[in-house]
């Protein structure tokens, strides 16, 4: 049965400057190593060093799933070489073409996620044992 663990806490902060976000990122493990979501590089160390914690290097990810491709849940995704990307098919294609004023998702996070080995997933698809896509 897979187990379920809080890597790095998530949580947003606003200032007269404006706001910022710092995603939560979730450890599965099952059969795989499944890390949901990433975070954004100024969080690259603390999200190793809470890896090596955890007993696992970056090489020991199966998979990185994402919620969906905010610039704070996908800056990381070089430090997972080996892991595969799991994406809903309807996140993957609206980051070709995000919304001029979604400021979350900048034009570049699709080289990002192009850019890795991707695999679109669906709705009550199962990516490790009892481990199931649920569309929010």
């Amino acid at each position: 049965m897979a187990t379920i663990e809080t890597v790095l806490q998530g949580f947003s902060l606003a200032s007269n400057q404006g706001s910022f976000a710092f995603c939560g990122v979730t450890l599965i493990r099952g059969v795989k190593n499944i890390l949901v979501d990433v975070a954004h590089v100024g969080r690259r160390q603390l999200l190793v060093g809470r890896l090596a914690e955890m007993g696992l290097t970056p090489n020991d990810i199966d998979y990185v799933f994402l919620t969906h491709a905010h610039w704070d849940h996908i800056l990381n995704l070089d430090v997972f070489p080996n892991a595969q990307v799991l994406v809903h098919r309807n996140e993957r294609e609206y980051v070709r073409h995000p919304k001029d004023t979604d400021w979350a998702t900048p034009s570049y996070v699709t080289h990002l996620l192009e850019s890795s080995k991707v695999r679109e997933v669906a709705a009550g698809e199962e990516i490790d044992d009892d481990v199931r896509v649920l569309e929010t």
